[in-house]
């Protein structure tokens, strides 16, 4: 703690004038054992004891927080003018209240009780350098959305979430697949592919890119958009390279927005097994139409549930 601030002021108590030259003894509070003080807030500059005061009665005196002083003010000729015994040096200063209207700089600070800001919407009431957690920080609000309407979690770069239970009173959206999986790696994965076709110009029949039909799996629907007009062609249907009416019968739907979806499979009645829903090998799914498209294309999403078998 620093002796008097900016800097220790020595007086005459008799005269009131500054008292040049005079000199600070320090002791231990209670003794005449003498203690140093310091010159800097580090303490790692003693000063003489006595601290001799300058041609305008001052000194630069740091107090350790540590120790209990006992302060002895004498003149030039050692003649004591006061002494003050069992100074302490508190290491914190503890204050009732506090009100800053600037800029304050602070080492630390530890309250009991409330820390109110009265600064208005649209300038934030704490800067904050560290990227520390909070430990126990109990907020209402995040990105200005309480907890009853969040904001999306990693809406920009999705990362994994591990819960023990997820409840919601509403719909759940997955934006991609769901996979259940066992301790052993086994997994049940449902889940949805899709893939916009350009009809082939050249014959009745275009296969997707991609194998559309997933192996080990159950195809749960097929269902289809026109983005682009089918012209010359009749009517389509969709199955796969086995059976071209599989999940869809012919269709009339050509127009640009037309749907379509493809159940046909899911029939019970269905007598032959390549008819059905399961699908043990990949396979591409198949568009075919009535005569050669002059243009056309189409959306396709496939809806299915595969199954993968454990590892260990």
């Amino acid at each position: 703690m620093l002796l008097a601030y900016p800097r220790f002021k020595g007086f005459d108590p008799n005269t009131g004038a500054l008292l040049a030259a005079g000199k600070v003894y320090s002791y231990i509070a209670g003794t005449s054992t003498p203690t140093p003080t310091y010159t800097n807030q580090a303490l790692s500059v003693a000063n003489p004891n006595p601290t001799e005061l300058d041609g305008s009665g001052e000194a630069t005196i740091w107090l350790d927080p540590a120790v209990n002083y006992k302060i002895v003010l004498a003149d030039p000729y050692d003649v004591v003018l006061f002494t003050v015994d069992g100074i302490q040096t508190p290491e914190a200063a503890r204050l009732a209240s506090l009100v800053v209207s600037g800029a304050t700089t602070l080492a630390a600070v530890t309250v009991s009780g409330q820390i109110i800001s009265t600064v208005t919407t649209g300038t934030a009431p704490l800067v904050i350098a560290s990227t520390t957690e909070v430990a126990n920080l109990n907020a209402a609000k995040l990105s200005g959305k309480d907890w009853d309407a969040p904001d999306p979690i990693g809406a920009t770069t999705p990362n994994s979430v591990k819960a023990t239970t997820i409840e919601a009173s509403g719909d759940i959206t997955p934006k991609a697949n769901v996979s259940q999986e066992s301790a052993n790696a086994g997994k049940w994965i449902r889940g949805q592919i899709s893939e916009e076709i350009t009809l082939s110009t050249g014959g009745a029949t275009t296969d997707s890119a991609a194998n559309l039909l997933p192996a080990n799996s159950i195809i749960e629907g097929v269902v289809a958009r026109v983005t682009e007009t089918i012209t010359t062609a009749t009517d389509w249907a969709l199955g796969d390279a086995s059976q071209a009416a599989r999940f869809l019968a012919a269709s009339t739907n050509l127009t640009l927005g037309d749907t379509e979806v493809g159940l046909a499979h899911r029939d019970p009645t269905v007598a032959s097994a390549d008819l059905g829903p399961v699908q043990s090998a990949a396979a591409s799914l198949r568009i075919t139409t009535s005569g050669t498209p002059g243009a056309g294309k189409i959306r396709l999403t496939v809806f299915f549930s595969q199954f993968v078998a454990p590892g260990s």
